[in-house]
């Protein structure tokens, strides 16, 4: 009998456990940032060839960036900024809309329409190096209460320090 009640406590306090661990990653699972915005500077570049003679087509973005997060998993990316290719200057200035979603411990994110200001001057194939449509993965990190970190999949790309 005392065998029986052992097994049955042991197996009681199993599926507690069980439950318990999966209600915590369906929770944890999916986060949302709330309303808030962050800023970060940013330099890319772009490398059309490894041919040392074909560097001039190779393009250094120097990009201010800043992250509207508002409700529903969706926000507002702002860049501003210049590119050049070392003969020609570019510039930056458009508003991107975008949506995420938590994926372990990355966030997808999914950009979508794109609103450009009259001097925007970027090529096209240069901005969807960095910001593709398709979906671009960020591990999200908070550095200190006033800082996330955003990283790809094999490094730190910058800082965003919110804006309170």
């Amino acid at each position: 009998m005392e065998k029986k009640l052992n097994i049955l406590s042991a197996t009681l306090v199993g599926l507690c456990v069980l439950t318990g661990s999966v209600v915590y990653s369906l929770v944890r699972s999916h986060h949302e940032f709330g309303e808030f915005s962050c800023e970060a500077n940013a330099t890319f570049n772009y490398f059309n060839s490894l041919d040392v003679q074909a560097a001039h087509d190779d393009i250094q973005l120097s990009l201010k960036i800043n992250y509207i997060f508002l409700s529903g998993d969706k926000g507002v990316m702002i860049l501003s900024g210049l590119a050049n290719d070392g003969e020609e200057t570019y510039f930056v200035n458009r508003r991107v809309n975008f949506s995420y979603v938590s994926q372990g411990s990355f966030y997808r994110f999914h950009y979508g329409e794109v609103n450009y200001s009259p001097r925007d001057t970027l090529p096209e194939d240069v901005y969807t190096y960095f910001f593709s449509n398709e979906s671009t993965f960020y591990h999200i990190r908070s550095v200190d209460k006033n800082t996330l970190m955003f990283s790809n999949a094999y490094s730190p790309m910058f800082l965003c320090n919110i804006e309170s």
